[in-house]
């Protein structure tokens, strides 16, 4: 997931034909090569969504430059060798945290050897997160990943729980040990993780298990990484922007709009939901009604058969637009020896965090399930990220949703279809004149057909009414 990989220029050439884009104009910073990559790939953007997505362009182009700051990290950046003792000063910390009630304990089973499992389950979150290799040393990791992967590999059960997919005993068994802190477990894991990434700069007691003593911190990136991981923030907005439809109605929605989980724009996707829903392409539109009474602007019908529609284009447009555009924007970036340097990261991480992560604003339950509709869509149609103080029970089933779309994406190599699209068509049976066609830099039909054999051979369950 972070092994980052610029393009070839022979692949480069061949998306170029592929996708008939052109190269980005002369630039001097990354906010202007993201911005032509954008501009120069925008007719790969599905017609039926590109009003919304061109609205909020500028999470895009941060999204390809945060993409590229990855990569560059994972290049310069010192690394760090998961000792065992490294390992236990973060068990120990949580400890300490949890009797100062500064965390919460989340470790189960009380009669395990907590400290003996993190140590095993180091390895497997270094293989999860699909690391450049640094040597045959499979304990090094980049510096700046060092507090998630310690906060995943100390919270394994948890971990577990939130990233599941479908119903097991462990599931079962955990939350039963956890008891009352079973009822609000996002909440709970992310305040353990918030409470890390906070102290982390003043943890002095590994600073030297870094190279020169230096340790890299990166809060708004890991934080992108940790949602892109459990994706809290994408259902409690699904589950909130929802809320007040039937029982039946909901599960239909959920089901489709956890295609979003597809998208590697975190931020972005929030911002996309409330646009999905309620078809309108001004954020005052809904602010501005009256109570809110007038929101439904369609029978329930319609709304699932539009949804339906735009979560389709939403197929292609993850794996075909996006992946292209971050491979173009990296090409470029790198031919240049374009570096991020303090500055413009310091500018990065600025806008993301006031367009998408400021403050935590955590909305009670009184409020979502007895306020005012108005106040429900005006508080979330920003897209900022927030986690309402809703019980787990309102999220496991859509997380389970999101999970498997997930799954499924990186275990059929999904990720890739954008380097030769034809090839995967073919492989699913197109025929010979329709893949001709296809060649005659048809570029829309190239992306609705993937996102038909897509939807077709392995995201069917989603769309089934």
């Amino acid at each position: 997931m972070l092994n980052i990989k610029p393009i070839s220029e022979e692949t480069k050439k061949s998306l170029s034909t592929i996708y008939n884009i052109c190269e980005p104009e002369e630039f001097s910073s990354p906010f202007e090569l993201a911005e032509s990559v954008f501009n120069k790939c925008f007719h790969l953007i599905p017609y039926d969504i590109r009003d919304f997505i061109k609205l909020d362009k500028s999470d895009l182009i941060l999204h390809m430059v945060m993409n590229a700051y990855i990569f560059q990290l994972t290049e310069t950046e010192g690394h760090v060798n998961l000792s065992h003792a490294l390992i236990e000063r973060f068990y120990r910390y949580f400890e300490l945290a949890i009797a100062n009630e500064k965390a919460y304990n989340l470790f189960g089973n009380k009669g395990k050897d907590i400290l003996r499992a993190t140590r095993k389950h180091i390895s497997n979150f270094i293989t999860h997160w699909d690391l450049p290799t640094s040597g045959k040393d499979s304990r090094i990791i980049p510096v700046f990943l060092v507090p998630l992967i310690m906060f995943q590999a100390t919270h394994f059960d948890a971990h577990k729980v939130l990233k599941s997919y479908k119903d097991s005993q462990h599931s079962w068994t955990y939350l039963k040990d956890i008891k009352e802190l079973s009822e609000f477990l996002h909440l709970n894991f992310y305040q353990n993780f918030k409470q890390l990434l906070d102290h982390f700069p003043g943890f002095n007691e590994i600073i030297h298990f870094f190279e020169n003593n230096q340790i890299s911190y990166q809060p708004l990136l890991v934080r992108i990484l940790f949602e892109r991981e459990y994706q809290l923030g994408l259902a409690s907005k699904i589950a909130t922007l929802t809320i007040y439809h039937s029982k039946e109605i909901q599960n239909r929605l959920h089901r489709l709009l956890s295609i979003l989980a597809m998208l590697p724009n975190v931020s972005g996707r929030l911002f996309y939901l409330p646009f999905i829903l309620y078809k309108s392409l001004s954020a005052h539109f809904l602010r501005d009604l009256p109570g809110g009474e007038n929101i439904v602007l369609e029978s329930d019908q319609e709304k699932l058969i539009r949804i339906e529609a735009i979560c389709k284009d939403l197929i292609g447009f993850a794996l075909i637009t996006i992946p292209v555009m971050e491979s173009y924007f990296l090409y470029f970036w790198k031919r240049k020896n374009m570096k991020l340097d303090k500055n413009v990261t310091e500018d990065l991480n600025s806008m993301i965090s006031k367009k998408y992560f400021g403050e935590d604003r955590n909305i009670s339950e009184d409020t979502i399930i007895k306020g005012p509709t108005n106040k429900i869509i005006g508080s979330r149609i920003d897209g900022v990220w927030e986690l309402p103080e809703l019980p787990f029970k309102y999220f496991s089933e859509i997380l389970k949703m999101l999970n498997s779309v997930t799954f499924i994406k990186n275990q059929y190599t999904l990720n890739n279809i954008h380097l030769n699209p034809h090839q995967f068509l073919d492989k699913y049976g197109f025929d010979t004149f329709s893949l001709i066609i296809l060649d005659e830099h048809n570029t829309q039909e190239l992306i609705e057909s993937v996102s038909d054999v897509v939807q077709d051979n392995f995201l069917d369950f989603l769309f089934k009414s």
